[in-house]
This record gives structure tokens, C-alpha cells and sequence, in this order.
């Protein structure tokens, strides 16, 4: 499994809208077989702040899978507004702390 972390910093006047949006592009993510969970969240400090929290099956099911799906054209469809606001965007694996 990876998890993408995706934060937007985005200013008031576009927050509604943004959270309208994120509800379609939800899904999306429902719809595509890549996508195993994700949330998204509002930051309590800094307001502007919204952070999605995606797993994917893969690295390669989501940029190769995903990436090329009709779910991908609903997906970014309904956010590609606001990509400009993008400040984050990155790949992850989790780290088995349970090694011992």
C-alpha cells in the first residue's frame, strides 16, 4: 500500500466551493478498484489548510492505473481548479514500527 498526501492552501472565498468539489471528486476515488481509502481533512490551526490522505493498492495503480482511467477524468475534472493551490503533493509508504 501508499499513501499520497495531498495539501491545499486555499483562501477563503474558495473554501465552500473547494469542499463542493472534493464531495465529487469522492467518487471518484469510491468508484476506482486502485484507490483502497482516503480521507479529507480541515486544518484547526491554519484555516487555509486542507489535506487529503489517499491509499492506493500501489504506486503504479495509481499513476498508471488511476492515472488513466475515466475515474482520473472525473477525479480532476471536478478539482482541476483548484490544483493551482496545491502545496503539497507526495507518495508514501508506511514504516513498520512493530519490528522489534
Amino acid at each position: 500500500m501508499v499513501l499520497e498526501y495531498v495539501v491545499y492552501r486555499l483562501p477563503r472565498e474558495l473554501r465552500s466551493a473547494y469542499e463542493e468539489a472534493s464531495l465529487k471528486a469522492s467518487g471518484a476515488l469510491s468508484a476506482a478498484p486502485e484507490c483502497k481509502n482516503f480521507e479529507l481533512a480541515h486544518c484547526v490551526e491554519e484555516p487555509e489548510l486542507y489535506i487529503w490522505r489517499i491509499t492506493w493498492e500501489s504506486i503504479d495503480a495509481h499513476l498508471k492505473g488511476f492515472r488513466q482511467s475515466g475515474h482520473f477524468e472525473e477525479y480532476f475534472g471536478a478539482l482541476k481548479d483548484y490544483f493551482p493551490y496545491v502545496d503539497q503533493m507526495h507518495h508514501y509508504q508506511a514504516v513498520d514500527l512493530a519490528k522489534g
